[in-house]
């Protein structure tokens, strides 16, 4: 999969080398984010386009500055990281994995909280505008709601199969979900 800085001026593309490729949009690459046996499954541009966060099969959270330099390794999730994702004000990510559970760093690598709830994988994570919840998708057919200090504040059920992808609208009073419930 792509995603774009804040800026719009360049894109990620991750590959099965273990790499985390950055091009700008006449196609030239520009820098190479390499990290054997990482395996990268997700990445993110910090909002304010400095910091990259990679995730991936090696169990570990990158930061990296954009020219590349690896800036911090987070451990501590004991399963693949399927998503990374910053807070809209830049200062926290987020990351879920296959070990059931989301954790929250800071922008300096410092681990904050994980989040317990979730029964199986989980697969995606998005905080809202202001930075102060986020909403997660899993396996385990929900979508749950967190504040930030690990409160669960909903649990969202309906779905009889994995929840795959989710969207949260811009009033943030609605969210969209796909699932392999068809």
């Amino acid at each position: 999969d792509l995603v774009f800085s804040s800026d719009g001026q360049i894109f990620a593309s991750h590959s099965d080398d273990h790499s985390v490729k950055l091009w700008n949009w006449q196609g030239d690459l520009l820098q190479t984010l390499y990290a054997p046996n990482a395996d990268p499954w997700s990445k993110a541009f910090s909002p304010d386009g400095e910091l990259i966060a990679t995730g991936g099969a090696d169990q570990t959270v990158r930061l990296w500055t954009r020219d590349g330099e690896l800036l911090h390794t987070l451990t501590g999730h004991e399963d693949t990281v399927r998503q990374v994702v910053f807070s809209p004000d830049g200062q926290l990510i987020a990351s879920a994995s296959h070990d059931d559970t989301i954790k929250l760093w800071t922008r300096t690598g410092q681990l904050i909280k994980t989040l317990t709830g979730h029964t199986r994988n989980v697969h995606w994570v998005r905080f809202s505008q202001d930075s102060q919840t986020l909403i997660s998708s899993s396996n385990d057919g929900t979508i749950k709601q967190w504040s930030l200090d690990g409160t669960l504040l909903q649990t969202l059920t309906g779905h009889q199969a994995w929840v795959s992808d989710l969207v949260l609208n811009s009033d943030e009073q609605t969210v969209l979900s796909a699932s392999g419930d068809k």
